[in-house]
């Protein structure tokens, strides 16, 4: 069956001898159909010159080779089986040319080959445009990638000069404003000093005033306890912010630190992931290939399988249905269908082998395009990770930016809060004296006091004295006022003795009388006397009391108001310490955030140094990328036209062969509905003749039944039928069984009578099978020809 294909030596031949080849009717190379580009000239006439060298070398190869080939190849195609050796009949020529006539399917297969090379020729065309604008498009890409990092580049230096011109500028501002406002604190120092003169002048013309000076260094002492607490709260909350702010750079920096880390780590973990994937992407490639060629395998080996299957199949329901039909015109009939059910297996199995072969081919070529979208999206990916990289290093620069920012103002902040600073001490230094001085007449004050004090003492102790000298005043008056008292005793009784001479009763009346009010009004006199004396001894008494307590809480107050200012310049002392202890540690705490606002300044111009550092590396690294990638892609185009162009030949051929197929089949379906037809005409008189013989043994049938009931012989006949069905399901069994013991089976029913052998397969499934195979065939051979009509316009 195999032998009945045709070789492949047979379709190597030439069509036409080299002798009898007109001189016009050599064929054109592909190269004679192409739309040359206006890209590259040069390129295209160098492969249109090499493709026509080798296109000439075929022909010549071709025309040295020995014309006794075509004559072995024909009688070969002679002694074949007649059925293909009248398809290969010469078909009528059309109206010959002038100087060599050529057959008809000669010049149809130069015509056709003529169509595929024109179609290669545009589809080449239509690749290299493609290329062509692949390549431009890609350019495009690159030129625009290079324009976007040279504005990068240009914004990037732009913005380090507006940073640079803005720090002069805020730095001469700075300097501007320190000078200003070193003249005003200047002119508030001397416009101090005449206060401070103007407040001496005041305080020497109020030192009178003790009560209201008193008042006023109450007050003062109480608005400097107020801003004195109120500078420890400025103090101690600067001293918190700058604390977290502090803090909060630490924390950045370990952050920036942490995060530059992690990319570094993150990118080498990227690189290694992409070597590994791409191993791995690589490795299922080549297993995937060689799954796709193991099925490819399996796949024939089952075509071969069934159709090793159907050739035994059809071996056996020759071997059955023969046995029953007449000798020569069921063997005919047998061996037309057996020929014809082989040249359809064959044709069939060509047509699998085919659709295998395409299959793989197409397969190919999804797989090399699934890894030129894989290497595509691999490329853009690796822009999109350059472009990610590119926006991180913008966001750390932009980060950076704004920490160099945030520690200028909290610099400025800094410096401002130590002006304050500068200014608070300025102030407190200037209240110092005033304070000293305002001591000192405090002082002056209490010694002038004290002095009073004493004074007042003195004046007491005079007082004491003067009150001892009234005390013996009025006692020497008391003595006095009793010895006049005695003397008046002495003169009344002198006057009644000498008045004892004058009258008795008148004189006597009168002088008593008169005694008796001088009496009572001495009398009255002495009371008086002895009241004054009694109420000048309690008010001096009272005096000296009220003086002695007066005197002792004028002692007690001075003491407490001793006690009270001794305190107060103690608390104030400890003020002075405190706060030149808190100026101190603020003036460290300035020195140290000075230190690391240097620090940070000298990390900043660092990390500068390494950004430029990374963005020069990164900018090499994607130079050496984009050149690799390109000399990559180069590369693959150049691998991809080649294997375009081995496809493309490959299908030339394969399309070659489908239109020989084509035709071929043509061929053979003409011949075989020739062949049904007559076997359709022969079929019908056989079943008229059968019809005919099943109308007499109908007739018979009816007579022997009729004299079988009659004489009886019914159950006979009965029996016999059993048998015969009996015998009959064994044969169906004996079919259904593998071919040795249908064999033997067979040869077992051979040997039986005639009427129980009977046929398997009549003449109608014979005749139904056959219409079914040429539908098949006429369908199949619809589509294959729909499918190449498709791959021709494609």
């Amino acid at each position: 069956m195999a032998a009945n294909l045709n070789p492949p030596s047979h379709f190597s031949q030439p069509l036409v001898d080299p002798e009898k080849k007109a001189p016009g009717s050599r064929l054109l190379p592909p190269s004679s159909f192409q739309s040359r580009d206006a890209a590259d000239p040069w390129q295209a006439l160098t492969k249109a010159k090499g493709k026509i060298d080798q296109l000439q070398q075929e022909n010549e190869l071709l025309r040295s080779s020995k014309p006794q080939e075509k004559a072995v190849s024909t009688g070969q195609e002679t002694c074949e089986h007649p059925c293909k050796a009248i398809s290969r009949a010469p078909v009528e020529p059309p109206p010959p040319a002038p100087p060599s006539p050529l057959p008809a399917h000669q010049f149809l297969h130069l015509q056709h080959t003529a169509d595929i090379l024109s179609k290669q020729a545009t589809e080449l065309a239509q690749v290299r445009s493609e290329v062509m604008t692949l390549r431009s498009q890609r350019q495009r890409e690159v030129g625009e990638l290079e324009e976007k990092l040279r504005e990068t580049e240009v914004r990037y230096r732009t913005e380090t000069a507006t940073l640079t011109a803005a720090r002069k500028c805020q730095e001469e501002e700075h300097t501007a404003q320190m000078s200003i406002l070193r003249r005003t604190h200047e002119a508030e120092m001397a416009s101090k000093q005449d206060m401070i003169t103007s407040l001496k002048e005041d305080s020497k013309k109020t030192q009178t005033l003790y009560q209201q000076e008193v008042s006023q260094l109450r007050e003062k002492l109480l608005t400097s306890e107020e801003g004195s607490e109120k500078i420890r709260n400025e103090l101690t909350n600067s001293n918190r912010e700058k604390g977290l702010a502090v803090e909060s750079l630490q924390s950045r920096v370990n952050k920036l630190k942490a995060y530059i880390g992690d990319t570094q780590a993150a990118s080498r973990s990227t690189a290694l992931w992409q070597v590994e994937r791409e191993k791995h992407l690589k490795k299922i490639k080549d297993l995937e290939r060689d799954l796709d060629n193991q099925r490819s395998a399996v796949q024939l080996l089952n075509v071969r399988l069934s159709s090793t299957n159907e050739i035994l199949g059809i071996q056996e329901a020759e071997l059955s249905r023969v046995k029953g039909e007449s000798a020569d015109s069921g063997k005919k009939l047998q061996l037309l269908l057996t020929r014809w059910r082989e040249k359809v297996f064959e044709l069939l199995v060509q047509l699998k082998s085919q659709e295998v072969v395409e299959g793989n081919i197409r397969r190919d070529h999804n797989w090399q395009v699934t890894e030129l979208e894989e290497k595509t999206t691999s490329l853009q990916n690796k822009c999109h990770l350059l472009e990610h990289s590119i926006a991180d290093r913008d966001a750390q620069l932009q980060l950076e930016r704004g920490q160099s920012q945030s520690l200028q103002d909290e610099l400025a902040s800094v410096q401002q809060v130590a002006e304050l600073l500068d200014a608070k001490l300025s102030a407190h230094e200037e209240t110092v004296p005033q304070l000293t001085s305002l001591l000192q007449s405090f002082q002056q004050k209490h010694t002038a006091m004290e002095e009073n004090l004493v004074s007042l003492v003195c004046r007491l102790g005079s007082f004491d004295q003067r009150i001892s000298f009234a005390v013996g005043r009025i006692e020497i008056l008391k003595g006095l006022i009793a010895r006049k008292d005695a003397l008046w005793r002495l003169r009344e009784q002198e006057i009644q003795t000498s008045s004892q001479t004058l009258t008795k009763d008148d004189d006597e009346n009168t002088q008593n009388n008169g005694d008796r009010l001088s009496f009572d009004q001495l009398k009255m006199e002495l009371q008086q006397v002895t009241r004054e004396r009694d109420a000048l001894a309690a008010r001096i008494k009272q005096d000296s009391e009220t003086m002695q307590e007066q005197f002792n809480e004028v002692r007690a107050k001075f003491e407490a108001r001793q006690e009270q200012d001794a305190a107060r310049l103690q608390e104030l002392e400890s003020q002075l310490r405190e706060r030149s202890k808190d100026l101190q540690s603020v003036s460290s705490k300035l020195d140290r955030a000075e230190s690391e606002s240097q620090e940070s300044h000298r990390t900043i111009g660092r990390l500068k140094t390494a950004l430029a550092k990374l963005q020069l590396s990164s900018e090499r690294a994607s130079v050496d990328k984009m050149v690799a990638m390109e000399t990559q892609l180069t590369n693959q185009l150049a691998e991809m036209e080649k294997r375009l162009n081995d496809a493309r030949r490959e299908q030339a051929k394969a399309v070659v062969s489908l239109r020989q197929l084509e035709r071929q089949m043509t061929r053979e379906r003409e011949r075989s509905a020739q062949m049904l037809q007559t076997q359709e005409e022969q079929l019908q008189l056989e079943i008229d003749r059968i019809t005919a013989l099943l109308r007499e043994a109908d007739k018979d049938r009816n007579l022997l039944m009729a004299t079988l009931k009659q004489e009886g012989l019914v159950g006979q006949y009965k029996a016999q039928r059993a048998a015969a069905r009996r015998l009959d399901s064994e044969m169906d069994e004996s079919t259904q069984t593998p071919a040795n013991q249908d064999a033997a089976k067979q040869g077992q029913v051979k040997g039986q009578p005639a009427h129980h052998a009977k046929p398997k397969a009549p003449l109608s499934a014979i005749l139904t099978d056959l219409q079914s195979l040429t539908a098949q065939v006429l369908a199949d051979e619809d589509i294959d020809d729909s499918d190449v009509e498709n791959n021709d316009k494609g």
